[in-house]
């Protein structure tokens, strides 16, 4: 019984990230669609309004279920959640230092900062949409390195 539990367990782990996985990429397509999408059409177009809008709610969607993965995974593997926290925690701090510390946001803020320009080119103006791609890739990368650093430290 307690094998069954143990592979349960690691199935719902590993279906977890996949998922979660695939929900963070699709936050990503949302917010890059619908800051591209915002000027197809002018005022008042009802079909581009409703388009708009279905791409808006598919951001909301895929970041609950981004979020709740996240969680998931978090809480049942102890392995992630410190590269998980460490992610959040640094993409949080690039954030916040911004304003009083601006090289300090900068510099941690850099992944996002190059993912933005790539993804949305050199002349976006700076709107939530494009604050909230950054964070997220910064908490990509940043919880992908602790992962790495930490794997790297328990191999050696």
């Amino acid at each position: 019984m307690s094998a069954l539990k143990t592979a349960i367990s690691q199935m719902r782990s590993a279906a977890s990230s996949v998922l979660g996985a695939l929900a963070i990429i699709s936050v990503l397509w949302f917010i890059r669609e619908h800051h591209f999408n915002a000027t197809n059409a002018g005022w008042g177009d009802q079909a581009q309004d409703r388009h708009q809008w279905l791409l808006g709610l598919g951001i909301y969607i895929s970041a609950t279920v981004a979020l709740i993965c996240t969680v998931i995974t978090a809480t049942t593997s102890r392995r992630a959640l410190k590269p998980i926290a460490i992610g959040i925690a640094l993409s949080s701090l690039a954030a916040l230092a911004t304003p009083w510390v601006p090289i300090v946001g900068f510099v941690l803020g850099f992944p996002g900062f190059v993912a933005n320009l790539y993804s949305f080119g050199v002349h976006a103006s700076a709107g939530y949409d494009l604050v909230a791609y950054a964070l997220i890739v910064n908490a990509i990368a940043y919880g992908g390195i602790a992962f790495l650093l930490f794997l790297y430290r328990s191999k050696s």
